[in-house]
């Protein structure tokens, strides 16, 4: 009985002794993991090396169910898509193309149960590369995600009321902003695409044969509206205009939207854009037809028809960059992650036949249709002003 009782103490000890040893073992391990240094993309060997290095628990990797993927990994991400209205796009897209690299560009599934989620990440291992990512399904989640809120954020510019004083302002107006209908002066030079009129103080851009935007300088002394000079201070033309209903958080540009002009302030600068006045009915029809074909080259050959005064058109076999600013649509292709029409909020027309921005149904958008909630000819001033302090040549 006392050799038995023995021989229990002494199984007993070995086991509290091997447990301890397998905890410190694990401890170990762990803390090497944590320790663990990584200087270049190449020390990172496994999938759960990433995660480790990341943020996120690594639960498990196991032989893909689905086929054409090498393996699905089971991790908890350190972060939500969102955090409150923050996306952690940044996140999401290191921890797929580092595991990628990782899994030498074999297609992989990253799922994480407790979010419901499941990332499919397709490569080409001959070249190298990441085909595409899908997360939930969403081969563009983010882009997708954005466009949404900035949907559900816009709102029609209040209109301001301004009376225009500018002799030049009215001819154009009388003239249906005719470019050949005013003449501004003696013509010192030109500059980023400005026709320069240096002792009236006026810089003009022509697009399409109408002036597109007007610029009155520090040396035009006349009222321009509603009795506003160049270089009065912002707190001048408030107590005028009031609040702005256009403005930019990061540089000294404030505007207003009349009847028949956009009127921009900014170092002194008074700009102008006129209102556009357009047909969008043909437009929807091109956009609607792109949807359904997805006949890229067509399209921007359909819309560069019907608006042939575009203010910037880039392209060759896999890009495209046109541009409406007066109008707020540009159509990009491989500009941005969104691929189709991106529409802004001075964008005033149909989309889609018989839907605009207030009522369009966000199922017809088919990943084609994006929106943003900014205003393309503020854009266009924060390009203009970038150049400010360079002097033209003549």
């Amino acid at each position: 009985m006392y050799k038995k009782k023995k021989i229990l103490i002494i199984l007993i000890v070995l086991l509290v002794v091997l447990v301890s040893i397998l905890l410190l073992r694990s401890l170990l391990e762990k803390k090497q993991e944590e320790n663990k240094t990584y200087s270049t993309i190449e020390d990172f060997k496994t999938p759960k090396d990433v995660v480790n290095y990341l943020g996120g628990e690594f639960i498990k990797q196991e032989e893909s169910k689905a086929e054409g993927f090498e393996a699905d990994i089971y991790i908890k991400f350190k972060v939500d898509l969102y955090t409150d209205k923050t996306s952690n796009e940044e996140y999401y897209n290191k921890m797929m193309d580092m595991i990628s690299y990782s899994l030498n560009y074999n297609s992989f599934r990253l799922i994480d149960d407790s979010r419901e989620m499941l990332i499919a990440v397709i490569c080409d291992s001959q070249n190298g590369r990441i085909k595409r990512k899908y997360i939930n399904g969403d081969s563009n989640y983010f882009g997708n995600a954005e466009s949404q809120k900035n949907l559900q954020q816009m709102k029609e510019t209040k209109t301001t009321a301004l009376e225009i004083q500018s002799k030049e302002l009215i001819e154009l107006l009388n003239n249906n902003w005719k470019a050949s209908s005013v003449k501004f002066g003696e013509k010192t030079g030109t500059f980023n695409k400005y026709d320069i009129y240096e002792q009236e103080g006026i810089q003009v851009r022509n697009v399409y044969k109408k002036v597109f935007n007007i610029v009155f300088k520090e040396n035009y002394k006349n009222p321009v509206i509603n009795g506003i000079t160049t270089n009065m201070t912002e707190e001048q033309i408030k107590q005028i205009l009031g609040e702005p209903t256009i403005k930019s958080e990061d540089m000294q540009i404030f505007g207003y939207k009349g009847n028949d002009i956009y009127v921009f302030f900014s170092y002194g600068d008074i700009s102008i854009y006129r209102v556009d006045k357009y047909d969008s009915i043909e437009f929807a029809k091109l956009v609607e037809d792109y949807i359904n074909k997805s006949d890229v080259k067509s399209f921007v050959s359909g819309i560069t028809d019907i608006w042939p005064d575009y203010d910037q058109y880039y392209y060759d076999d896999d890009f495209v960059n046109l541009v409406y600013t007066l109008k707020g649509i540009k159509i990009q292709f491989n500009v941005t992650k969104n691929h189709g029409v991106i529409v802004h909020n001075n964008y005033e027309g149909q989309i889609i036949e018989g839907m605009t921005t207030q009522n369009i149904n966000t199922n017809e958008l088919h990943n084609k249709i994006f929106f943003k909630d900014t205003n393309t000819m503020l854009e266009n001033e924060i390009i203009r002003m970038n150049y400010y302090e360079v002097t033209p040549q003549n």
